[in-house]
């Protein structure tokens, strides 16, 4: 048995200290973590964005954003800047939000390209990420009254004075709430495989399995399946869902290759409210209660639009063509990148980022029809 001498508070008492019982209560602390099934790690989170963001070459900063009490207690939006010093009156700030269970290091494949032509900031939205975890309402309208907020409460904070709004997916759903309650703040509204515009099927002429499944994932967050796997998530995920981290794990050296999908896990197995607030926008499966398509028409005039779907993508992008043909006095404009899927911006970055670049040029000072 390993003991160790001990010198006592330096009055020349000396006592035994069993090392041994020192040890096992160690290895208990151990046993008490595996325990744990999902161990969500702030460091770990931490480490593997720093890793995916490695391959950015332009210097950037990253920092909390204090919102104060906005939607929960003392809320905080973990944000990336780029180029601030640039002058926000000549290089319009452009501002980046990522879809459902994401967050900021996914735009890794676009930072660089984007940032050569002006400021770049990149959210976690409130309830994903590192950013924080408030409580959202159940009831959808007062979720996009809450998601609005955020953004308009981070905007203040920053100090800028207009952006260019650049959303994927869940992101395009709060960057087409916030254009339609605060036009005067958007110079150019691009989104990228936008969720929440288009309205449900018909699900009768579904399948009993399908329908079955539809209202499974209504009620259930897909990711508390991939959570079930525990501390093995990660690699469960990495390899049931190549289509996410293949594109990344292509740019990234052998040794970190892992770090995507560890990112992910840590991302979301965190308190899940950002999720949950999803779930209740949600009716007969992926779909809205309240698609944004109708409302769209109502988006002020002088806004530039950019849709860019991806060709293989679940998401419709009829509701795009459908607001184009409302708007026949203002610029609205619509690409399909083939081969891409639903993760347009990294399926296909290059023909991505092109095409952002000369949508960037369309202001609300230069519109084209």
């Amino acid at each position: 048995m390993d003991i160790e001498a001990v010198e006592c508070n330096g009055n020349g008492i000396k006592f035994f200290q069993l090392k041994f019982f020192r040890d096992i209560r160690r290895f208990i602390n151990v046993v008490k973590t595996l325990l744990r099934w999902n161990v969500h790690c702030k460091r770990q989170l931490e480490y593997t964005e720093s890793l995916m963001l490695a391959n950015v070459k332009t210097p950037y900063k990253k920092f909390f954003v204090d919102l104060g009490n906005c939607v929960g207690s003392n809320d905080r939006i973990w944000t990336l800047a780029m180029n601030t010093e640039l002058d926000h009156e000549v290089h319009t700030p452009m501002v980046l939000l990522h879809g459902y269970a994401s967050a900021l290091a996914f735009w890794m494949l676009n930072l660089d390209t984007f940032a050569a032509e002006r400021p770049i900031y990149a959210v976690d939205l409130l309830g994903f990420g590192k950013s924080s975890r408030p409580s959202f309402s159940e009831t959808p309208q007062e979720i996009e009254d809450q998601y609005v907020a955020f953004l308009e409460e981070w905007r203040k904070v920053m100090k800028l004075d207009k952006m260019i709004l650049l959303a994927h997916s869940f992101g395009g759903w709060i960057a087409c709430l916030y254009a339609l309650r605060y036009p005067e703040r958007v110079q150019h509204l691009i989104l990228a495989d936008p969720w929440g515009l288009d309205t449900a099927p018909c699900l009768s002429t579904h399948s009993f399995m399908k329908r079955f499944f539809l209202k499974v994932f209504t009620r259930t967050p897909p990711l508390n399946v991939i959570r079930a796997f525990g501390p093995f998530a990660a690699t469960v995920f990495r390899n049931v869902r190549t289509d996410v981290v293949g594109k990344f794990e292509s740019v990234m050296p052998d040794r970190h290759k892992r770090a995507i999908s560890e990112y992910i896990y840590h991302c979301n197995s965190n308190k899940t409210t950002g999720e949950r607030a999803f779930h209740s926008l949600l009716e007969n499966g992926p779909w809205p209660k309240f698609p944004l398509a109708a409302r769209m028409t109502e988006l002020h005039s002088d806004i530039p639009l950019t849709f860019v779907y991806g060709e293989q993508s679940w998401i419709d992008s009829t509701p795009g063509y459908i607001i184009k043909l409302s708007r026949p006095n203002s610029y609205t404009h619509i690409e399909v990148v083939d081969g891409a899927g639903h993760k347009v911006f990294s399926d296909d970055e290059l023909t991505f980022n092109s095409i952002v670049l000369k949508a960037c040029k369309i202001l609300k000072s230069n519109n084209v029809q």
